[in-house]
């Protein structure tokens, strides 16, 4: 975490121009796989830095990894080692972020998830309804594809709740609060 915080303190490095367009849309072919189901508008504030807003949808399970993942996403993301089934996301989120690009395509983001969750527990047999605010750090590369408008954008994102709302005494359990995985996305400027 100290590492992110310090490469956010180097976002005054001056760098090559990253950004010649104003808008862009991006979203991510792997997230369906972490049944989180997103798109994010960028504005293009200089070459060099960008906010952004999204939305997203997730019905993320809190579920053993053996019925939940693949094995072999234990080696690339936190691993779940959640030894129940505790029950399952619905959430809704607007979410809001800032790029920062510090060495050519290089860059450094930061994103904020309000949502409204609402998560069922299926110990008690009940939803839980409740705010959640979730943030996460990204560092990532972004790669254009030949002259066209398309990019795929490479990340390391490392995330954790800084509200958990309205949850399940067993919410999290065998869990660890800080979620870190390699992500990527396809993007489009305009």
């Amino acid at each position: 975490m100290r590492t992110f915080i310090i490469l956010f303190a180097l976002l005054a490095a001056d760098t090559l121009t990253a950004q010649t367009t104003k808008h862009s849309i991006e979203l991510s072919p792997i997230s369906p796989m972490f049944h989180i189901y997103a798109v994010q508008y960028s504005y293009h504030l200089d070459e060099l830095q960008s906010a952004m807003v999204g939305v997203s949808y997730a019905d993320m399970a809190q579920r053993p990894a053996s019925e939940r993942q693949p094995r072999w996403m234990d080696v690339v993301i936190t691993p779940n080692t959640v030894t129940r089934d505790i029950g399952q996301n619905h959430s809704w989120t607007l979410f809001f972020g800032y790029k920062r690009y510090v060495y050519g395509r290089l860059h450094l983001e930061y994103q904020l998830w309000p949502g409204y969750n609402s998560f069922y527990s299926t110990t008690e047999k009940r939803y839980y309804n409740g705010f959640d605010l979730w943030n996460e750090f990204r560092v990532g590369y972004t790669f254009d594809i030949g002259d066209s408008p398309w990019y795929v954008n490479l990340q390391y994102l490392v995330g954790f709740g800084l509200i958990e709302g309205n949850k399940p005494a067993d919410f999290g359990e065998g869990s660890d609060p800080v979620f870190r995985a390699p992500v990527f996305f396809v993007g489009y400027r305009f």
